[in-house]
């Protein structure tokens, strides 16, 4: 590995600060005759919480799934093309990434896993509680504990590193090559303070962040020209409405898909004090989930799901179960880790077809629900 470099892209736009809606524009170049090292791709920044206008003392936070992903509203990762047509353009982009990120770690994590130090970098967290403490910054003056509240210790923006859950982090097989890709631009857009804080005390305009220091970092290796091929997990978002107890939801995907995976939210929460804005909750009176679609032999499946325990489990298989989660019947109560989800049991083109998927539950105009759709694809280079 003696030819293995690490690389630094500061952010195209200069700023001191960054902010709700702010985009962040990232160049990743490794240069010719290079392959970029799968799954390095690395966000680092500093993150100030401030209640008020000033730095957060407890009130104000983050959700602890999320950690600083929290902060970022949406991913999108274009190439330039290379030598290679056909990859020009826009490969992927996710709305809504934060829920996305709660979703998997709720079907992948257990709360003891956020302690791992490839969590905390990303200031994840075992409870509310943490990000509440990560909020109010670093104590300079004790070894940069975090601190408590109550003290007049000179405090820091808390750092965080973090990799973002795009196909550049999501590869298997060989590099990507630089032949293959040309330079890859790498979009962070800033999510809106509502979205990303939470909290009692959050109450006003000022209550808000900033993030400073931006910087995109990978590696990258000399290009061998041997390079197995490059295959790797997109994922497509689509937000709909649930208003009636009986919604029908219809809509196309314009890619080859194995698997949907989907969370709920009462659209009186959203952007809403106290709550974190990327909670996974269940409909009210949920009974019976039902999804329409022709599988890969062009055959018309209605599959109908009325045991809440089968629900969840779709939900975790969706994600590609290890056994390791945070969803059980245990849990339905909390409003904090619920979903369902489908494995298609093999990949289907939902570019030429409707995908349907339908709701009974309690579910009205007056207490409606957001509903939040992943389709996991593929894409081979």
């Amino acid at each position: 590995m003696a030819d293995l470099q690490y690389h630094s892209s500061e952010c195209e736009t200069k700023k001191d600060t960054y902010e709700e809606y702010n985009n962040l524009d990232f160049n990743i170049n490794v240069g010719e005759g290079r392959v970029l090292v799968k799954n390095s791709v690395r966000f680092v920044c500093n993150l100030k919480v401030k209640d008020n206008g000033a730095r957060a003392g407890g009130g104000v936070y983050f959700d602890h799934k999320c950690g600083i992903h929290a902060f970022i509203d949406s991913v999108q990762t274009s190439f330039t093309g290379g030598g290679d047509q056909n990859l020009l353009g826009v490969k992927e982009n996710i709305q809504n990434y934060p829920r996305y990120v709660a979703m998997s770690g709720i079907a992948t994590k257990q709360p003891e896993d956020y302690t791992n130090a490839s969590n905390l970098c990303e200031l994840k967290g075992f409870s509310w509680e943490t990000a509440d403490l990560l909020a109010r910054g670093l104590n300079q003056n004790a070894d940069t504990r975090l601190t408590a509240g109550g003290d007049t210790s000179v405090l820091a923006d808390i750092d965080a590193s973090m990799k973002p859950m795009c196909i550049l982090n999501k590869m298997s097989g060989g590099n990507l090559p630089y032949s293959k890709s040309g330079n890859i631009r790498l979009t962070l857009n800033l999510a809106a303070a509502r979205s990303a804080l939470m909290g009692a005390g959050l109450n006003n305009a000022q209550d808000d962040y900033e993030i400073t220091n931006p910087r995109l970092t990978f590696h990258s290796l000399p290009d061998s020209g041997q390079e197995p091929q490059v295959v790797c997990r997109s994922v497509y978002a689509v937000k709909n409405s649930i208003v009636s107890n009986f919604a029908n939801i219809q809509i196309k995907v314009a890619a080859v898909c194995d698997s949907v995976s989907i969370s709920f939210q009462q659209q009186s929460r959203e952007q809403v004090a106290p709550f974190s804005n990327y909670q996974c909750e269940k409909p009210r009176g949920l009974n019976k989930i039902q999804f329409l679609f022709n599988d890969s032999t062009n055959q018309y499946i209605t599959y109908a799901i009325e045991d809440q325990t089968e629900m969840l489990q779709g939900f975790v298989d969706s994600f590609v179960d290890t056994g390791h989660n945070q969803v059980s019947i245990s849990t339905f109560d909390d409003n904090q880790s619920f979903g369902v989800g489908l494995t298609f049991n093999g990949f289907i083109n939902l570019a030429n077809q409707k995908f349907g998927f339908q709701v009974e539950s309690k579910a009205t105009n007056a207490f409606a629900y957001n509903c939040y759709m992943y389709f996991h694809s593929i894409l081979t280079i």
